[in-house]
Order: structure tokens, then sequence, then C-alpha cells
């Protein structure tokens, strides 16, 4: 819960109260969880709002637990959408909330303030390296951030499957080893075979996470291109990886794929997903922002199929998720709650 009155009103986007706030003392660097006030306007774009907090003396080069900074919370919103692998509907509703030349202007205003572009976060990702996706995505960027044209070449290429012009690249250009990793992510999310093994092969990182966070294993996941994945496998990946990969599969819901591919889904998520348990994948995996692939599977698509892969391979039906609620509770159907009821009365050894 926040507290903040100032983070509060920036969330609102509330002009006046942040103005008011501010004009009575309020610190602008006080936010939530090291996520300051100008962090949290930078990435909703509330261009009059940051000016606000600047005036008022925000430390514009302040970092997160992440060791991201204001300037990079405002291109990470438009560099997310390359990343998606049915992406279409999203970046339609992104469009219209997020107006590409706000971006342009909220960027510049950063910049010509005095933020930092040359200091890369926890990760190792500069500033351009985001502003790089975002471009990609059609964002209007300042000069200072423009992307360099072999990287851009690279990643182009790596989007749009073209592994003769991903091979070209590697053998005539030094290419930082960041940069292979976003390719590497923007060919697994597409499912781009070839290109994805160009590019693992020269000094590509089976385990090398990208700017959000993702192994390549998870990125390919979330779109069952299971040919990646078992591409990484053969290459040895960690055990946080599988277990991510299984929680993606698990979040593949069909609503995100075309209408002729939506009959296959369900087939191409169990198979993928039988196959990350069988290399040890955790069927109670979770993590701070998602819960068990069990509950994934039941608030989403209800796939008793699934669901009961899940729990032959040890998934727990009783365990409780952040509301104090076991899986059962969301169950809508008759066969789920069925399934459920069955597994929980009569546990027996996982697979």
């Amino acid at each position: 819960m926040i507290c903040n009155p100032l983070y509060s009103a920036v969330i609102a986007g509330d002009q006046l109260s942040v103005q008011n706030l501010l004009e009575h003392g309020a610190d602008p660097d006080l936010g939530d969880d090291n996520h300051t006030p100008l962090m949290q306007a930078s990435s909703c774009q509330l261009f009059s709002i940051m000016q606000q907090l600047i005036d008022a003396g925000a430390d514009i080069n302040r970092r997160d637990k992440m060791g991201r900074t204001a300037l990079i919370h405002a291109l990470k919103i438009h560099a997310d959408f390359p990343l998606l692998v049915i992406d279409n509907w999203i970046r339609e509703a992104h469009t219209k909330r997020y107006p590409r030349e706000l971006s342009l202007q909220v960027t510049s205003l950063l910049i010509s303030s005095g933020s930092d572009y040359q200091t890369a976060d926890n990760n190792g990702f500069f500033p351009a390296d985001y502003a790089l996706l975002a471009y990609l995505n059609g964002a209007e960027l300042p000069p200072e951030l423009i992307p360099d044209k072999v990287p851009l070449r690279l990643c182009k290429a790596a989007t749009t499957g073209s592994s003769s012009e991903v091979a070209s690249i590697l053998a005539t250009e030094n290419i930082p080893r960041r940069l292979i990793t976003l390719a590497l992510h923007l060919a697994a999310t597409r499912g781009h075979t070839q290109c994805f093994a160009a590019l693992l092969k020269q000094r590509g990182d089976a385990n090398g996470i990208d700017i959000f966070g993702f192994h390549p294993i998870e990125s390919a996941a979330a779109g069952l291109h299971t040919p990646v994945v078992l591409l990484l496998i053969a290459h040895g990946v960690t055990s946080e990886g599988l277990n991510r990969a299984l929680l993606a599969t698990c979040m593949a819901d069909s609503h995100r794929w075309p209408d002729e591919e939506r009959k296959t889904i369900k087939s191409r998520r169990l198979e993928l997903a039988r196959w990350l348990l069988e290399q040890g994948a955790n069927p109670n995996y979770c993590h701070e922002y998602h819960d068990a692939p069990l509950k994934q599977v039941i608030v989403r698509e209800e796939d008793c199929e699934l669901a009961s892969l899940l729990l032959e391979y040890g998934a727990d039906p009783s365990a409780r998720d952040d509301h104090d609620e076991p899986p059962s509770t969301y169950a809508r159907t008759d066969s789920m709650k069925s399934i459920l009821q069955e597994w929980d009365s009569n546990p027996c050894q996982p697979k």
C-alpha cells in the first residue's frame, strides 16, 4: 500500500495535487520501494508532471534497485512492445495511450535536464540499448539516442528472421555481447530458429537475460517455440531458466494468437510443458510477479489436460497464493474442480 501522497498523485496523473504538494515541501525524490516520483512520471509519459518534479529539484539520475534511471523508465515503456509474441492488439492500445511524439518530448526533457545516458543498469544495459528497441517499435528519439546502424541492422534481421543477414553482420562486425543478447531474444520471441542458432553460435549466451530480466528460453516458451527451446536446452540452461520457461508456457493463453492458430495452441502448450517438466522444471515455481503454473492454467483457459500433467509432476493443489487462496478457489468448471479435489485428497508421488 502506497502512503506517499506525492507518489500517489503522480500515479493518478493529478498535476494540480503534485504542484500543491511540492509547494508545501514534499520531497520530490520520495517514492515507493526505491522507485521515485520522476521514474513513475517518466514511465507514464507525464511530461508536465516530470517538468514539475525536475523544477522542484528531483534527482534526475537517481537509480532504482535495478539500476534504472528515469530516462531508462521513459524508454522502457516503448521498448517493451517489440518483444511481445502476438502484439497487434496491445500495440494498438499502447499507441493510443502513449503517442510517439510524446516519447520524444519526454526523453528530450530528461536529456536536456542532465540525464546520464552513458552509464549501464545493473544488468549491463545502457539507455541506448533500451532506445534501440524503442526505435524498432517506431518511437521518435532525440539525436543522442538514435541507434547506430550496425546494431539496428542486427536487431531488425533477428526480428524478421533473416538468418543470412544475421550471419553476414556477425562475420564482419564486432558486436558487443549485450547487443547479441538483445537480438537473441528478438529471434527467440518470434521463433526464428536459424537466426537464433547463428546468434547463439557467435558468442551468444544461452542464459543471457535481456533488458527486462527474461531468460532466452523464457522468451521462446512464451511463444510456444519448441525448436528454439530444444536448442537452448541442448546448449545448457539454468534451473531458473527452465522454471521460468514452464511458467511462460502455462501463461500462453490462446487469445493472443490469430483465429487460425488457436486450435493448435492447446496441444503445442501441452507438448512443451511436458518436455520442460521432463527436463526438471519445477511445477511449483513462482516469482515476485506471477503465481505458480497450476494457478496460471486455471485462471486462464482451465486446460484440464495441462493441469493434470502439472499435478502428475508434483504441482501442489493446496498451495496458497498471496491472497491465501488455494488453486481450487479460481476453478470455474466442474471438470477442473473435480481434478483438483481428486489430487488434493489422493496425492501420489510425482514423476
